[in-house]
């Protein structure tokens, strides 16, 4: 008998859990781990399991309970289910692998869940391979595709469920999400500073730490933006910068 991939369900209300628990035997190859009803829990499953697909139920799931995410050894593909279109945006900023809006049918689920699963294997190689098949970067400006080097980029930024790559005036549409990019760009030359937004070490004009909770960067870049680093961040910024 193979592996089983570990999928993780995590909602506040019993009933959803039990119904995606159902749902989810359709697909082969899954242990299902949940439903997760408590934050505390949440954190647990992430840490000992370090599951490879977490679906969650929005609402009423907090933000608060997105950002354990983080703390898995192993950042999952995530496919969220929710009542309306509305927490669209804020499922992508957490690298949505996909969104169920209600009512779907459970053919819906499973095929969303085996396109997460090929998305996570595709993930996983980029991860191995070497920063540098990355680049030449492109990105997208309507009807112009322009090809960067890691000299040539500012800044990554989140707005909404797409990431621009920010070069000078202009901005570019960038094929992947700031969690893939975190995971392959080098990270000598490149630091996630807020949950949107990942810098170019040759963008940085100067930093001040003003105490241990305040660090701001400013960029040598157009407008020459100042950049508070989000705490969640700032024990990483602090090394990368060398403060």
């Amino acid at each position: 008998m193979g592996m089983k991939t570990d999928v993780l369900i995590v909602t506040a209300q019993q009933r959803t859990g039990l119904h995606l628990q159902k749902s989810l035997r359709l697909v082969p190859g899954l242990s299902i781990k949940g439903p997760v009803h408590s934050s505390h829990k949440l954190l647990f499953f992430l840490t000992e399991y370090s599951p490879v697909l977490a679906l969650i139920f929005l609402c009423p799931v907090t933000e608060k309970w997105l950002r354990l995410l983080f703390h898995a050894p192993r950042y999952p593909q995530v496919i969220f289910t929710a009542s309306h279109s509305s927490y669209a945006p804020l499922a992508y900023t957490y690298n949505c692998a996909g969104y169920l809006v209600e009512p779907y049918s459970e053919r819906d689920l499973c095929h969303t869940v085996k396109k997460a699963l090929i998305r996570g294997r595709i993930w996983e190689h980029a991860r191995e391979a070497d920063t540098e098949s990355l680049f030449p970067l492109s990105g997208k400006q309507k009807n112009h595709t322009r090809f960067f080097h890691p000299g040539e980029i500012d800044y990554f930024k989140a707005e909404d469920k797409y990431v621009f790559i920010f070069s000078g005036k202009k901005r570019y549409f960038c094929p992947y999400s700031l969690k893939e990019l975190e995971g392959i760009l080098k990270r000598d030359d490149f630091c996630r500073i807020r949950r949107n937004l990942i810098i170019s070490r040759h963008a940085v004009h100067n930093a001040v730490k003003e105490s241990p909770r305040d660090i701001y960067i400013s960029l040598r870049t157009f407008g020459k933006p100042v950049l508070k680093v989000g705490r969640f961040y700032i024990p990483r910024t602090r090394k990368w910068l060398g403060l």
